[in-house]
């Protein structure tokens, strides 16, 4: 019988998860969006909503590597605190911009924010799931990001299929809702500090690059960002924008 084991969806695991998948909903909902409305919208070129794809990614990416030192200043609820509340200002902003300069920042704002809650979401859900179950745990808590990457571009689609403008409303809630979540989070359970400080200190602190990733992890990140970004994000922009430009409603 299983009533032996350790419990794997407990509170903070399924507040993480949770978290976890609202953020990727704005991300993957608006990365099949965002190009069109470029193009229909602010009458962009094709090349320019490529970039406006892409821009999340590096926010992202530049937030992840400035996360550690972000964590040795606050804590770990407060940054996704912080993550979360301005979030929703930046789902706001879309319905404001009305410029190429504008929408880059905007993106890559969001991207910044998303990086930031996916650190901590990533890295705390390690913690939180039994340590003799810990590869379940973290499969089931992949799923989180793979119904958000199948139901994003559908959620997308759907709601850009209303207005854009009906989209930025319900990205803002999605937002909204993901930061009523983290208020309810256990700050111990996303405590990341306290989990690593066994190890830390008797380890030597890392110095030069390896502050901010480690070498070994970079042959499967890029593989992920490939897999991520030049394959799903890029094949998604260019089905959009070539149904757009070849389909002929009929009489």
């Amino acid at each position: 019988m299983n009533s032996g084991k350790a419990k794997i969806f407990n509170q903070s695991f399924l507040e993480i998860a949770l978290i976890n998948f609202l953020v990727l909903i704005t991300f993957y909902s608006l990365i099949v969006a965002i190009g069109p409305y470029a193009v229909d919208v602010l009458h962009l070129s094709t090349a320019v909503s490529g970039l406006l794809v892409g821009i999340v990614v590096i926010g992202s990416l530049v937030m992840r590597m400035m996360s550690g030192a972000i964590l040795a200043k606050i804590s770990t609820k407060t940054m996704m605190l912080i993550g979360a509340f301005v979030l929703i200002p930046t789902m706001v902003a879309y319905h404001f911009a009305t410029s190429m300069i504008v929408l880059l920042l905007i993106r890559f704002i969001q991207g910044m924010m998303i990086g930031l809650i996916g650190t901590v979401t990533n890295t705390a859900v390690v913690f939180v799931v039994p340590a003799e179950r810990r590869s379940e745990g973290i499969s089931y808590f992949s799923l989180s990001t793979v119904i958000a990457t199948a139901l994003g571009p559908f959620l997308g689609l759907a709601l850009s299929g209303v207005s854009y403008s009906f989209l930025f409303n319900v990205e803002t809630g999605i937002a909204g809702l993901a930061f009523l979540a983290t208020l309810f989070i256990h700050k111990s359970a996303v405590d990341i500090k306290a989990h690593t400080a066994t190890k830390t200190a008797t380890t030597d602190a890392p110095t030069g690059l390896h502050r901010f990733m480690e070498p070994k992890a970079i042959p499967l990140a890029m593989a992920f960002s490939h897999c991520n970004v030049d394959v799903f994000g890029d094949s998604e922009l260019f089905v959009l924008l070539y149904e757009g430009s070849t389909y002929e409603p009929s009489d």
